[in-house]
């Protein structure tokens, strides 16, 4: 077991203790304790050492990332405590107005800008790449993008699914970038013949995959001509697959909709409101590992006097954005600040229901996309140098 002092005064530390100590630290701390010595600036370059830290914060620090729709150069975090922090952004987000998050992943954030640009940013190190241009770049601007990553081959991809607004918005070619080789390349689709992505823009990441919410078009089943279905990309093997949606919860284009990722699973988060549009709920469906078999696992209690519209699970909880929000809820007597865009949490464990707030800092807001974060120390300029 290697010993490291750290000065005369100070009794031996093992090496392996000092390492688990620090792994437990935010990076904001873990980088300004770089100039300490050789040892410690090198050691959060390791492989092992990014993965354990990650997974620490994964678990123990998960956070709510929010981009204000208006003004996406202005994002908050929100902290397990409920603790929301302004993220400070770099300068080519501030400079375009129009850039906006396309997903998140370990810490990794992937963008695109109103010149139809990517990059990926990890905000938590400051560090960032522009992507460089697909190889269909002229040809169209119609598609649809998803970014993960897969531990099988170690490597975070984009895709990039073009649609042909000619042939009824079916899916016409697939690209793939990877983080790794910096490099695009075109991906076999023939998987998806006859499909179409959902303009809704439900997509989510997990488990090794990128899912979208999609439409398999002109096939019979149930005296119905289209099928609701979910897009499977595999990250490793750069293959599509298609999965049935819950019939009953799930529509192509249906508002209140949306896709997350519970206990390594995928979900489908779906909306019903009530006969009198006077209150709502939100069920929770989990797919089996095979990906054949869907189960409702949850329904919320209704909720009176709101719309309530499923965004993502965090925790135990289902983040839900709202509509039709009056001034005074009836239940909870609680007042609605015109400084404060309005959230709701549902618990998963009690089916209680819990608002809290996001500061718009005076300004117009007109909501905001929330994402799933979890600080890392995931590198994106030298990736596949670090982890090679």
């Amino acid at each position: 077991m290697k010993r490291t002092v750290m000065q005369r005064d100070i009794p031996f530390l093992p090496e392996e203790i000092i390492t688990s100590i620090l792994i437990r630290l935010p990076v904001k701390r873990l980088i300004r304790f770089r100039c300490v010595c050789k040892h410690w600036k090198n050691l959060f370059k390791t492989p092992s050492s990014i993965v354990e830290h990650l997974h620490h914060s994964t678990h123990q620090n998960p956070s709510l990332l929010f981009e204000d729709k208006e003004d996406r150069s202005r994002l908050r975090l929100c902290y397990r405590e409920m603790q929301v922090l302004r993220v400070q952004s770099e300068p080519f987000i501030g400079s375009v107005r129009r850039s906006h998050i396309v997903d998140s992943c370990n810490g990794l954030l992937c963008i695109i800008d109103k010149n139809y640009s990517l990059y990926l940013w990890n905000p938590a190190i400051r560090d960032f790449g522009r992507v460089p241009k697909s190889i269909n770049w002229f040809e169209s601007d119609d598609y649809y993008l998803g970014f993960g990553y897969s531990a099988i081959v170690n490597d975070y991809k984009i895709v990039k699914i073009y649609v042909s607004r000619s042939d009824g918005d079916l899916v016409s070619l697939v690209e793939v970038y990877s983080l790794r080789t910096g490099s695009w390349k075109e991906v076999d689709c023939d998987s998806l013949d006859g499909v179409t992505i959902s303009s809704n823009g439900f997509n989510t990441n997990g488990n090794g995959a990128i899912f979208w919410s999609g439409l398999q078009v002109g096939v019979e089943k149930d005296g119905e001509g289209d099928i609701d279905l979910i897009v499977l990309f595999d990250i490793a093997t750069e293959s599509f697959c298609l999965i049935s949606a819950p019939t009953s919860a799930f529509t192509y284009s249906g508002y209140g909709n949306g896709l997350a990722i519970y206990e390594n699973k995928l979900a489908v988060l779906s909306h019903t409101l009530s006969e009198n549009l006077e209150s709502s709920l939100v069920d929770l469906w989990v797919l089996d590992e095979d990906w054949e078999q869907w189960t409702k696992i949850y329904t919320s209690s209704p909720y009176a006097g709101l719309r309530l519209l499923p965004v993502t699970i965090w925790k135990d909880q289902i983040i839900c954005d709202v509509t039709d929000l009056p001034e005074v809820i009836a239940e909870t007597k609680t007042r609605v600040e015109n400084d404060v865009h309005k959230n709701v949490m549902s618990s998963l464990t009690t089916n209680e229901f819990r608002m809290f707030g996001i500061h718009k800092d005076g300004k117009a807001c007109h909501g905001y996309d929330i994402f799933s974060y979890a600080e890392s120390l995931v590198p994106v300029s030298n990736f596949h140098i670090e982890w090679s």
